[in-house]
């Protein structure tokens, strides 16, 4: 690709816009992060890190003991992300508290984000066009929801536009991608689901060299990654260790030890045809998050076929290696909106440059400097209206962990373990249960029927809690459940029943 070395300076007004736009951000952020804590996976990454500051390590309480026949559930570990963000957010934790620490970063590494991507941009647009492209990713619904959330993806987004400024801003011969292969790196450290960046970046290299060799060191280079991440994994072990090895993290996982071969590829094709309905036919308030990566997207691909030739270039590749990224973690594991993210910033950026040529008229550029303001107003305001969905969100489970860890730690033990079963993951209701270890018990994902006997033996388990008071003692033969205590509906919580799990005459020892 042929860099342009025209630069126009962006206007002042630009600048102070630009300003305001990222004190705004600041403020709903500021707003956002009063809510508290709120969710499903954000207990999770708080708990890593309350973990780590209180000198324990990273762990949790929540155990998922799938397969107890093959005695998985006997290593007794819980899920875990000991993954580079969790450090990095124990570090203003140190002052800030978990959750704050948490905010703080993902604030940081956002803005990161969209200075890296302003400043490779300018290689090849004017400033001005490229700070207004940098702030529209700053106030994307997804981006400014992910700044003040304890979620992994913002670090990830950091870490992919990295790729591309060092790719365009680095030395003009191949060693760049020595720091490129760094990155990919951290990047498998995080989630090993990345690891699908590095052919694409490998095929880069092959195109890029004129040697006779070329093949030989594309493929090195691809080795050299997959080894280093290999061995870096034995002092980092992540969730993934866990959730693929010892236990599962959704049912098609879980569905690889109980299912014939036809029948997985029924269940994984199914999953192939939701992905592209979740993605492009959302049906509820989540709309927010996906249509505009999926605009960007049909956009992209509109320009790449219709003006840039077809060319495989570095944006290209990066944005396909994302979508086969998003592709296959749906299909394989589970699929949510903030795994976008980090496609976000390639998205933007390949969009103008795959559609350069059209900016060289004049009068194209004139209406992208009205357009480009008009979509960051929008996004202000749709950050607006999230800014108060998440602080009531934040507020109402709040109300909710208030009420219902009184009442656990007044009927149970602070060391008596607990099986949870109920029409969630049971993620906020295990955060209110430390430091008792919880096991989930959805026989959907976790156990089968009737192996629950082996799991309390093994884990000298004392009590069931769980939405369904009908039927149950048939799930555990041996065991006498006796009703402890009920506790009714409150907010967004259904009525929990609590048993105590006795052993009958002909299993006592």
């Amino acid at each position: 690709m042929e860099i342009s070395d025209r630069v126009d300076k962006p206007s002042r007004t630009v600048i102070l816009c630009a300003l305001a736009v990222v004190c705004l951000y600041a403020l709903l952020g500021f707003v956002n992060s009063h809510g508290g804590i709120r969710g499903s996976d954000q207990f999770w990454y708080v708990a890593d890190t309350e973990s780590l500051l209180n000198g324990e390590g990273v762990q949790t309480n929540y155990i998922r003991p799938h397969n107890v026949e093959n005695d998985t559930t006997i290593r007794n570990q819980g899920f875990v992300h000991n993954v580079p963000q969790i450090y990095l957010a124990a570090i203003p934790g140190l002052v800030l508290g978990a959750y704050n620490g948490w905010l703080f970063m993902n604030a940081l590494f956002n803005l990161l984000t969209a200075v890296l991507l302003f400043l490779t941009l300018t290689r090849f647009l004017p400033e001005d066009i490229s700070i207004l492209a940098a702030l529209l990713y700053l106030v994307m619904p997804l981006a400014f929801w992910h700044s003040y959330q304890p979620l992994a993806e913002a670090f990830h987004a950091l870490l992919m536009t990295s790729i591309l400024y060092i790719y365009y801003y680095g030395s003009k011969n191949s060693s760049r991608y020595f720091a490129i292969g760094i990155v990919i790196v951290v990047l498998v450290l995080c989630r090993k689901n990345y690891i699908i960046v590095a052919p694409f970046v490998s095929a880069l290299l092959f195109f890029e060299l004129k040697q006779r060799y070329r093949f030989a060191l594309s493929f090195f280079f691809l080795g050299g990654i997959l080894l280093l991440s290999a061995s870096l994994k034995l002092f980092f072990p992540d969730t993934y260790d866990y959730t693929y090895t010892y236990v599962a993290v959704t049912g098609n996982v879980a569905s690889v030890d109980s299912t014939t071969i036809m029948q997985l590829v029924n269940i994984y094709a199914n999953k192939f045809f939701e992905f592209f309905k979740v993605q492009f036919l959302p049906l509820n308030s989540s709309a927010i998050f996906y249509l505009p990566f999926d605009l960007l997207a049909l956009g992209t691909l509109y320009v790449w076929l219709r003006y840039a030739r077809r060319r495989l270039d570095a944006p290209v590749l990066l944005v396909a290696a994302g979508l086969l990224f998003l592709l296959l973690t749906a299909v394989v594991a589970w699929y949510q909106a903030r795994y976008q993210l980090p496609f976000y910033p390639l998205l933007i950026f390949a969009f103008f440059i795959e559609a350069k040529a059209l900016l060289e008229e004049a009068s194209l550029r004139r209406t992208l400097r009205v357009v480009l303001p008009s979509l960051i107003l929008l996004g202000l305001a749709t950050d607006s209206v999230l800014t108060c969905w998440t602080w009531q969100g934040g507020k109402t489970a709040e109300a909710v962990r208030r009420h219902y860890s009184v009442m656990y730690n007044e009927a149970i033990g602070n060391t008596e373990s607990v099986i949870y079963t109920g029409q969630d993951w049971g993620i906020m209701t295990t955060y209110l249960l430390r430091p008792r270890k919880v096991f989930l018990g959805d026989e959907e994902l976790y156990l089968s029927t009737r192996k629950y006997s082996k799991l309390i033996e093994a884990q000298d388990i004392r009590w069931l809690l769980t939405w369904n008071n009908l039927g149950m003692e048939r799930q555990f033969p041996g065991h006498e459940l006796r009703l402890e205590r009920e506790f009714p509906a409150f907010e967004t919580e259904p009525t929990r029943y609590l048993y105590r799990i006795v052993a009958t005459k002909e299993n006592s020892p």
